[in-house]
């Protein structure tokens, strides 16, 4: 019996083909989609097998969305910045001031806004020697995480023009932020603000049980052209604190559905768009790219439609699957996709292909 906070779901034989043309295409394992509107009502579709020789894919199973995850942190932090609790200008030095590091650190004037619209000039990750040694050896979590965090603080002043430069360690600060504000851990502020108010009834942390009972997150092995199964029992670093903020959170696809109808909504209330959560859209800075066509809010890339409407769209990737999340909101409709593969060798024609499943 579906339940009263659930969404109304329907199945749809044309998507569902064109789905498993989407996957014959490109030999993935499984795959699964929704089309979906502000008012919840969406249509699904599911595809292919969990693993190699194991049971087919449902539509209830659990994906990962990597870099959606930033959109939500965003809107975390949206939310505490509409309590008060923050300011979309409050800097890295204030927001972790009982750091001694941070109030002499070359980031002590980057504020969150910079941090979460990738404008801080900062690497992508954390010390990549430091996870590499953490991958390698292992260690305490809490305790790698601070001395990732320390390392950042402590590092030269990076170059601050204001250029576009994606970085998953700065939503890593942004994250430090927030939980030093609260004193809530940041799984914590992501049900109480984002989770559990938008009832996505099965999303959680980390990446889905490697056990079979969901979608096997699978690699492409350019030797031997296949794709190979990610081990059960490998060492992740989504379990340091510094790494979650940039993409921590799994769930169905019609949780991922139900998350864009939300934003859908927020885009279309013109109370919202004058407030803090209106600033979660607006694109900050110069153009990404030289030529770009393209644009980054707070967690959202903004393209332009071929009749000049603006798209909100964020993929996302453990480096072993793959998630897309697009909202049109002109037509107050979006579309969402996961799979439990990743390949570097997928360009425009795939994003093309995928995007032909919806339009």
């Amino acid at each position: 019996m579906r339940s009263s906070s659930e969404p109304v779901r329907t199945s749809s034989y044309p998507m569902a083909a064109r789905l498993e043309r989407f996957r014959d295409a490109f030999d993935l394992p499984a795959a699964a989609c929704a089309a979906f509107g502000a008012d919840e009502e969406l249509v699904t579709a599911v595809c292919g097998i969990r693993r190699a020789g194991g049971p087919a894919a449902t539509i209830d199973d659990l994906w990962h969305y990597g870099s959606i995850g930033k959109s939500m942190t965003s809107l975390m932090i949206g939310r505490l910045v509409e309590a008060g609790v923050l300011h979309w200008g409050m800097t890295v030095g204030e927001g972790l001031a009982a750091m001694p590091d941070a109030r002499t650190s070359a980031l002590r004037e980057v504020t969150l806004l910079d941090l979460l619209a990738h404008r801080a000039g900062l690497p992508a990750d954390p010390s990549r020697p430091g996870l590499l040694q953490y991958l390698l050896l292992g260690g305490n979590p809490g305790q790698t995480s601070a001395r990732l965090l320390g390392n950042a603080l402590r590092a030269p002043r990076p170059p601050r023009d204001g250029d576009f430069r994606y970085s998953n360690l700065g939503y890593g600060l942004a994250g430090a932020i927030a939980v030093a504000a609260t004193g809530q851990d940041y799984r914590t502020l992501m049900r109480r603000h984002v989770l559990d108010p938008l009832e996505l009834c099965g999303a959680g942390f980390d990446r889905p049980l490697r056990d079979g009972s969901q979608p096997v997150e699978h690699r492409y092995a350019l030797w031997g052209k296949k794709w190979v199964a990610l081990k059960p029992g490998r060492r992740l670093v989504d379990d340091l604190e510094i790494v979650r903020p940039s993409g921590d959170v799994h769930g169905r696809i019609a949780d991922l559905a139900r998350y864009g109808g939300a934003h859908l909504r927020l885009l279309a209330d013109p109370v919202v768009q004058a407030g803090p959560l209106g600033m979660l859209y607006r694109p900050v800075g110069s153009s990404p790219e030289p030529g770009a066509d393209w644009s980054y809010a707070l967690g959202w890339c903004i393209e332009r439609g071929e009749d000049g409407r603006p798209l909100f769209l964020h993929a996302g990737s453990t480096g072993s699957c793959f998630a897309y999340l697009m909202l049109d909101p002109a037509d107050s409709r979006g579309f969402a996709f996961a799979t439990n593969a990743f390949s570097l060798a997928w360009d425009e024609d795939f994003m093309a292909r995928l995007r032909a499943i919806w339009f």
